[in-house]
């Protein structure tokens, strides 16, 4: 592993240059909309935990292209290079090169940036992201507007080396951040403050339960909404601006409420590039459930 320093020095390596985007041919493209249909690793958390490489194939068989990866996990010393499911970076990525997938974006915490963000920036290289993506923000920081200015110093920041190595760092949002405080749509304040180079992942459901229009966020951003998470709520579901992530909140796409045609339909001309399946809570074995998403949005027209 080389020198962190000597890492963030090399710009002009980033990591598109592991990505190798052109191996996904137009052709093996799955989705009307041109863009490969992606699983968010969330949604299958336990069977990764349990056995990652026989998921990984099962999500491939599926037909699924792109993972997006949930968090770098300890590796049990304090000076190791944290793991992913007892893996390295790079060994993770050819597991997932060997099953016809590849990871553009992982998420990453507030506390990976207050620890060592320059190795969290390395090993994303490593596997080959094209985005790294705040994906949590502590029940604590939440509601006062001190909280989110420190949050927003921090995060513009953190995007700095995250750009000088070839990356782009994304803001992922969840309900609560079209909570009002002090007159101020949190949402608006993020978008208005972030460096203009951070991009937005939409997760659709978070922002419709808030009762907000996805099509509309992204109208308001053009060029930032690059990612989107897509799984959808059932019907009766009252608008929450608090979180509120339980069992039965959750259905597979096209089986609640949201018009995902409508959606995909915006999404292309708005600047997404990518879009993962994400189900916080199954109401059947998740891969199940991946697979009903899969098919649903492999079919969907736009």
């Amino acid at each position: 592993m080389m020198d962190r320093r000597v890492f963030l020095k090399k710009t002009a390596i980033g990591s598109a240059a592991l990505a190798v985007p052109g191996c996904f041919a137009e052709g093996l493209w799955a989705s009307p909309y041109g863009m490969p249909v992606g699983i968010e690793l969330y949604t299958v958390r336990n069977e990764m935990e349990k056995d990652a490489r026989g998921t990984i194939e099962k999500l491939s068989k599926i037909g699924f292209k792109e993972v997006e990866i949930v968090h770098f996990g300890a590796s049990g010393g304090t000076s190791a290079p944290q793991q992913l499911y007892g893996m390295s970076a790079r060994e993770f990525a050819k597991l997932l090169s060997d099953n016809g997938l590849r990871a553009p974006s992982g998420h990453f915490t507030v506390e990976d940036i207050k620890t060592d963000w320059e190795q969290s920036i390395e090993q994303a290289h490593d596997l080959g992201l094209e985005y790294m993506t705040n994906a949590w923000i502590n029940e604590d920081d939440r509601f006062s507007m001190d909280s989110w200015k420190r949050l927003v110093d921090l995060f513009n920041k953190a995007a700095e080396p995250v750009q000088k190595a070839g990356m782009t760092y994304n803001y992922h949002n969840h309900n609560f951040e079209f909570l009002r405080i002090d007159n101020t749509v949190v949402y608006d304040y993020l978008t208005k403050n972030l460096d203009p180079k951070i991009n937005f992942t939409l997760d659709c459901y978070w922002a419709t339960h808030a009762g907000q229009d996805p099509v509309e966020l992204m109208k308001a951003r053009p060029g930032r909404v690059s990612i989107l998470h897509i799984k959808d709520m059932p019907k009766g579901l009252a608008p929450m601006v608090y979180f509120d992530a339980m069992q039965g909140h959750f259905v597979e796409p096209g089986r609640g409420v949201i018009d995902w045609a409508r959606i995909f339909k915006a999404a292309k001309p708005a600047g997404v590039k990518h879009f993962y399946y994400e189900q916080d809570y199954c109401g059947r074995a998740p891969l199940e459930s991946s697979k009903i998403s899969f098919e649903f949005l492999n079919k969907l027209s736009v």
